[in-house]
């Protein structure tokens, strides 16, 4: 009996088990923070799948189902899904978010509403209706779409007449703008096109003035033509203008005359006695049927009939004659006012004239003696020595001997007379010494020293002056074409050839001569210039 209940007790184990089974509790899900809107124009989706208790439900999947279109994506570490779709040209305005569960955790279903897409449907020019010709241009375009809001990132194309000249892309507040330069003078017909993938779905036109104002320079004179005063005017445009241009003179009654632009130049001869008034004006009137140009009218010019304008023509020139004249007077009067009488220059003959006397111009002033270069004037530094008459009787200014104290001048070439004295040798080096005679004591000196070789020019010209022969120019052909002449004018041909020879060797040779050289040379010319030397 006892094994019989054992073998009852296992055989009814399953039996109770069977009867009383275990109960297994499911959590729910759902969807939270679901989201839906358009990035870049694509459809965006996202959300997270949370249990009962809110906490993220990792790595499961989640589906979405929206018309004819099926996507799957995962959960991350937070829960967090999301779906990407291309918008299209027709999309879906709702999509199914499904759950289908997992272990221990119940499915879920959500349905969730799609936004609607706004579409851009119109879109604003602006622009400025007329310009001058060079300044910069701003145009700006508004995109709008369907809900009259701004539509964002949507192409613009801008064409000047049938060219397309630019291109962007309108911003978060569905502008977009161009600064153009550089357009031609006229009227410019502007249009936009607003693209929406590729398609052009609006567009906008608008005129654009480019304006330019024509210019001109008139000259007006009075010339006679066959014996008749014309009025001759001349028109010479400037700057840019087009080839239809029309250049008119016109009084306050009618037109005198009419014409085109000849490259830019015209030139009317307008008959006086052909003018209806003795007296009038007109005006130059320059003008184009270009869009954008704008006309140029001269100020107004006078004219006058023939005995008018001979009139005031010989009273304009009487007066101009007469204020010649004064001006001529007034300078004259000028220069002898700044000149005056305080320095009074006399020659003295036997020095021709590299000496000057010059009168003081008051009583206390003291004598001064002033150096300069005959050739260019410059201020010489030089010895002044006093010589008495015996003295300077037996002085030759080609080998002075006297050691005498001297005075030497400064820098400026002056310095004071010694009282008293009778004759002064000027020295200085490089030059011919030069000894002046003193007639008229307590006046100043002016003494000009020659080069040594310009004082051998001044020799030979000397020579051809007794001749008779003109020097234009001195130089070696002077000197060669001036020898025969001398031997044909009765000179000795020994002492002309010598001294050709001579003044070619002293003026032209690669060294300067000496002073003992120059008065040699002087001595010759002297010889030859005494009319007992000629062999004649």
């Amino acid at each position: 009996m006892p094994q019989f209940l054992s073998v009852l007790v296992l055989f009814a184990s399953p039996i109770v088990t069977l009867a009383n089974p275990a109960v297994v509790v499911r959590g729910t899900s759902q969807f939270a923070e679901l989201k839906s809107d358009y990035q870049d124009g694509a459809l965006h989706f996202s959300g997270r799948l949370l249990d009962d208790s809110g906490d993220p439900i990792i790595d499961k999947r989640v589906d979405l189902r929206a018309k004819r279109l099926m996507r799957t994506s995962r959960t991350n570490q937070n829960g967090h899904f999301e779906f990407l779709l291309q918008a299209g040209s027709d999309p879906p305005s709702s999509a199914n978010l499904i759950f289908h569960g997992a272990e221990f955790i119940s499915g879920c279903q959500k349905r969730i509403t799609v936004p609607k897409i706004h579409r851009p449907t119109r879109i604003q020019l602006s622009h400025p209706k007329e310009v001058n010709f060079g300044t910069e241009i701003k145009i700006g375009v508004l995109a709008i779409d369907d809900n009259e809001s701004p539509s964002a990132e949507h192409r613009v194309m801008l064409y000047l007449a049938d060219r397309q000249i630019g291109r962007c892309r309108t911003d978060a507040k569905g502008r977009c703008s161009w600064r153009l330069k550089s357009l031609p003078v006229g009227l410019h017909q502007l249009t936009v096109d607003l693209m929406d993938e590729n398609k052009r779905v609006a567009n906008a036109t608008g005129q654009l003035v480019v304006s330019a104002k024509l210019d001109a320079t008139i000259k007006l004179r009075e010339r006679v033509i066959r014996d008749t005063p014309h009025l001759s005017v001349s028109v010479q445009m400037r700057g840019s203008f087009p080839a239809d241009t029309a250049i008119s003179l016109r009084t306050d009654e009618r037109a005198i005359a009419q014409a085109s632009v000849q490259n830019g130049r015209i030139v009317f001869e307008i008959p006086v006695e052909s003018l209806l008034k003795d007296r009038g004006e007109f005006r130059v009137i320059a003008r184009s049927s270009h869009p954008g140009w704008v006309d140029f009218t001269s100020d107004p010019f006078h004219y006058k009939k023939p005995s008018s304008i001979a009139m005031d023509t010989t009273l304009r020139w009487s007066l101009i004659f007469c204020l010649a004249l004064m001006l001529a007077v007034y300078i004259r009067r000028r220069r002898a006012q700044q000149s005056g009488t305080p320095l009074i220059i006399e020659t003295i003959p036997t020095l021709e004239t590299n000496v000057e006397f010059v009168e003081q111009t008051g009583p206390a002033s003291t004598p001064l003696i002033y150096v300069r270069c005959a050739s260019t004037g410059k201020a010489l530094v030089a010895k002044i020595t006093a010589l008495t008459h015996s003295m300077a009787t037996r002085t030759d200014v080609f080998s002075p001997t006297f050691n005498s104290d001297s005075q030497v001048t400064g820098a400026d070439g002056q310095i004071a007379l010694q009282p008293g004295c009778e004759h002064l040798l000027v020295e200085s080096d490089g030059f011919v010494p030069e000894l002046v005679h003193v007639t008229k004591p307590g006046s100043s000196l002016r003494v000009r020293l020659w080069t040594h070789r310009a004082s051998v020019q001044i020799g030979f010209m000397d020579v051809l002056a007794a001749a008779g022969i003109p020097i234009i120019k001195f130089g070696v052909d002077t000197i060669r074409e001036a020898t025969p002449k001398l031997i044909k004018r009765g000179f000795d041909p020994g002492r002309i050839q010598h001294l050709a020879d001579e003044t070619e060797f002293l003026c032209f040779g690669s060294a300067s001569p000496t002073l003992t050289q120059v008065g040699s040379y002087h001595q010759v010319v002297r010889g030859l210039t005494d009319t007992e030397a000629r062999g004649i």
